[in-house]
Parts: C-alpha cells; sequence; structure tokens
C-alpha cells in the first residue's frame, strides 16, 4: 500500500515531494483488546485477605467515581498510529530521500 502511493512519483521528469498521511480508522478501535493487569498489595500489618468480587447489578459508589474519571478523560482515549506521515523526495522520478515523521 504504501510502496504503490510512493510509486505513483516515481516517474521520469517527476521533481518534488510526495506525502503519505496514515490515519486509523475508527472501525479499527473493534479490534483492540484490552490486558487488564491488577496488582494488589496488602496493608502493613493485616492479615492477607482477597478482594471480594460481587454480583453484576446496580453500581456501586466506588464504580460511579471510576466511571465518571474515565468519562472525564474518554476524549483523550484515542487510538493512534505512531507514524502519521511519510514523505518522499523525488528527482527525475528517482527517490531522493524518504523521511518518517512521528506523532508528536
Amino acid at each position: 500500500m504504501v510502496s504503490s502511493a510512493a510509486c505513483s512519483s516515481a516517474v521520469p521528469d517527476f521533481y518534488g515531494n510526495v506525502t503519505i498521511r496514515l490515519r486509523i480508522k475508527p472501525e479499527a478501535a473493534e479490534c483492540v483488546v484490552l490486558e487488564v493487569e491488577r496488582q494488589a498489595s496488602l496493608k502493613a500489618g493485616e492479615p492477607e485477605q482477597r478482594p471480594v468480587s460481587r454480583d453484576a447489578g446496580a453500581a456501586t459508589k466506588r464504580e460511579m467515581l471510576v466511571r465518571q474519571a474515565v468519562k472525564r478523560i474518554e476524549e483523550k482515549l484515542l487510538l493512534r498510529c505512531g507514524i502519521i506521515e511519510i514523505r518522499g523526495n523525488f528527482a527525475a522520478g528517482e527517490l531522493r530521500t524518504l523521511e518518517l515523521t512521528d506523532t508528536p
């Protein structure tokens, strides 16, 4: 895909740049897998206890606080591509340089 886009400028008498911008479609978020890792710590001097799991039902106060906090940062939770731009410089249709631009 990137090769064919860059090759579109590899033609005789082409002088200039070709810029290829990468973006992720919103549908790609459906292919994301969340891996959750929990590390519990004990209070000093307390006997070891396992956290109690609860039955699904009405949200607890703790869960409500978590949901509110996530809601506040929701707009920042974006799936981003590390490389956002590829720029090739051509002279007479021959590639001189190929540079990558990372996300800021």
